[in-house]
């Protein structure tokens, strides 16, 4: 399941980054003018935070496979949370805080795979492993099917920010 978050937390903005540059840009919050620019800074925050939490994802094994897990999930949920609060930079500390667990996860997932699966099907294991990354960020991107088409391409300039929230969870 972890590797699975982080797969859709990979994905999961990409659909809407338009929706929200619109959104910012029609309530004078946004800081980043440009739509270009804007993808690239909230697309980005979560890899870098990832990067961050596997080089440190490791500590969070000294509490234990499964609770570094918990943990890690946790901090996801925290991550998600303050994306939700209307406010450019939050969505960017969010993001970053979203990717550190997952980055995290990517240590923690496959150790404890490698740890606990049977010799017969280990190989497996860290196979599904790898296509729950792919699943999730295949989920993310069928929820962006949800969304208008004209809200997509930022056709609609009159957006009303209760259709869509920060993320799509």
């Amino acid at each position: 399941l972890g590797m699975f978050q982080f797969g859709y937390g990979m994905g999961m903005f990409n659909n809407f980054v338009p929706i929200m540059f619109k959104i910012y840009e029609n309530s004078n919050a946004n800081v980043i003018a440009d739509s270009e620019t804007f993808n690239s800074v909230v697309t980005t925050s979560v890899p870098l935070g990832a990067a961050i939490g596997s080089f440190t994802g490791g500590l969070l094994t000294s509490i234990g496979r499964r609770n570094g897990a918990f943990v890690a999930s946790v901090i996801i949920a925290v991550g998600a949370g303050v994306t939700m609060v209307f406010n450019f930079y939050a969505l960017i500390i969010g993001r970053l805080i979203l990717g550190y667990g997952c980055g995290a996860f990517s240590v923690i997932s496959p150790l404890f795979i490698s740890e606990t699966s049977p010799v017969e099907v280990a190989g497996a294991m860290g196979a599904l492993n790898q296509f729950m990354v792919t699943f999730g960020i295949m989920i993310s991107y069928f929820f962006g099917f949800l969304a208008p088409i004209k809200y997509i391409k930022g056709q609609e300039d009159n957006i009303d920010p209760a259709i869509f929230t920060t993320q799509s969870w």
